[in-house]
């Protein structure tokens, strides 16, 4: 009868050589995926004058790899004519949450490196301090959306419906901004003051509408901190500074003049 005949674990002898043949597939892929990644794409990123694709390189080297591999297997694994329709729906759905991870995880890696980039392009360690909240912040939220977009695609690829999951966070932001509305809005003129930089920490400044004048300590995600000149230290909200008119004795450089009128009578004898 031969080996044709004979059986391993419910496998023929030819299921067994398409196994160890998808097997011998899979270690193709990954071995591609290190020479692509650690030495094709690596090569190719030291040519550019940039330093971004070699940042966006470092944090996705890991899950670009995998990616490759994945692809093989899946590519090795559909060829196995063994495999009932059962097992393959069950290794198709496997693959597709292992892809949907790994491509999760590199665009979570290219905000990360994009963030890092950008704040490395600013030119003093002030502005670095300065901004990074508005860069950490605009980070979260961008991760925030991408989660939430591959949730969406994992519950839609299994045929579960995602508009209650929508609908939740919906109401659940629009309560937490009528709960936070002033903390919200403090929070956004606090991330437009870091932009625009009306005034900066060491500044001397007089904000009009508060007869408010000292020098700038501090300007936070919610509140800016000024100390009076009779040494005093006012919290004032960042909605109020935004709204206000402020004049700046450090803009565009710290020479300023002043101007005062005296009255002098008729008839005096100077």
């Amino acid at each position: 009868m031969g080996l044709s005949g004979r059986t391993f674990l419910g496998l023929t002898a030819s299921d067994l050589a398409d196994l160890v043949f998808s097997a011998l597939i899979i270690a193709a892929g990954y071995f591609l995926a290190r020479v692509l990644v650690n030495t094709i794409l690596k090569r190719i990123a030291a040519r550019t004058s940039t330093k971004l694709d070699d940042e966006i390189l470092k944090q996705i080297s890991r899950e670009l790899r995998w990616l490759v591999t994945l692809l093989f297997a899946n590519f090795a694994i559909s060829g196995l004519a063994f495999i009932n329709d059962i097992a393959r729906t069950v290794i198709n759905d496997i693959v597709f949450l292992l892809g949907l991870v790994i491509l999760t995880s590199m665009t979570l890696g290219l905000i990360q490196a994009a963030a890092s980039h950008y704040k490395a392009s600013l030119q003093t360690k002030e502005d670095q301090d300065r901004l990074d909240p508005v860069i950490t912040a605009v980070q979260r939220f961008a991760e925030f959306i991408i989660l939430l977009l591959a949730l969406s695609f994992g519950l839609a690829h299994f045929g579960a419906n995602a508009n209650a999951l929508y609908f939740t966070i919906l109401v659940a932001a629009v309560l937490a901004s009528l709960a936070a509305r002033d903390i919200i809005a403090d929070a956004i003129s606090g991330f437009i003051i870091l932009i625009d930089q009306p005034l900066r920490v060491g500044d001397s400044v007089l904000i009009t509408e508060m007869d408010t004048w000292g020098d700038v300590l501090d300007i936070g995600t919610r509140t800016t901190r000024i100390r009076t000149v009779d040494n005093r230290e006012i919290i004032v909200p960042n909605s109020q500074v935004a709204k206000a008119k402020i004049v700046n004795y450090n803009l565009p450089d710290t020479n300023y003049r002043m101007q005062s009128d005296i009255g002098v009578a008729y008839g005096i004898d100077f």
